[in-house]
């Protein structure tokens, strides 16, 4: 397993501290979309200056944690050695989400449920980027949504094994991405994904 979650804690918005990853990091931006833009499908309301002030400050957590000079070459060697591309990014992105999550929670941010799907993507993205520029595979669309949904599987299980995320609340999330793979939803966020940020809509 990743050895993520004995590491220094993630850093919040502000840090003076810089990563030095192996390429610039996708730290979120104003203008990205945030929860409740479903990667600029069009289909749900923008979200509040609140609610895009957590999911900014949440993902920036996410991100310099991913790129911590300690973490990064771990992180890798665990993605080239997973069984398959998807299983390690899933891995990944669920062990970084949770650990932020947690962090997060302790320090009193209420981070809703859709806020942590729309970040947990991004963060699918930003580990995607790593795979890609360390050469390990090159992935998909599929695979990323994928990914997507395993790593919210592998999320919500764990976060309500620890007792940081209500176990009812983690079936009802569960139940409510069933819904969104079934409906095509889901897959609809990955295009966005692939596109730099300052073209998504």
């Amino acid at each position: 397993m990743l050895p993520m979650q004995n590491n220094a804690p993630a850093q919040g918005l502000g840090a003076t501290e810089q990563p030095r990853p192996m390429g610039k990091p996708q730290v979120p931006e104003a203008n990205m979309p945030g929860p409740h833009s479903a990667g600029g499908s069009g289909g749900l309301q923008d979200a509040t200056p609140q609610e895009q002030e957590i999911y900014d400050r949440f993902l920036s957590m996410a991100v310099i944690a991913l790129h911590d000079d300690k973490m990064l070459p771990k992180t890798v060697e665990f993605l080239r050695s997973a069984p398959s591309p998807v299983e390690g990014i899933a891995e990944v992105a669920s062990q970084l989400t949770l650990r932020v999550y947690t962090e997060a929670r302790d320090k009193g941010m209420d981070v809703p449920g859709d806020i942590l799907l729309n970040a947990g993507a991004e963060v699918i993205e930003a580990v995607v980027e790593v795979v890609e520029e360390a050469g390990i595979a090159t992935i998909s669309e599929e695979q990323m949504e994928v990914a997507m949904y395993a790593a919210a599987d592998k999320f919500t299980k764990a976060a309500a094994d620890m007792g940081v995320y209500d176990a009812q609340k983690a079936q009802t999330d569960l139940d409510g991405l069933n819904s969104m793979a079934d409906s095509g939803e889901l897959g609809a966020m990955v295009p966005a994904l692939k596109q730099p940020p300052q073209e998504r809509a």
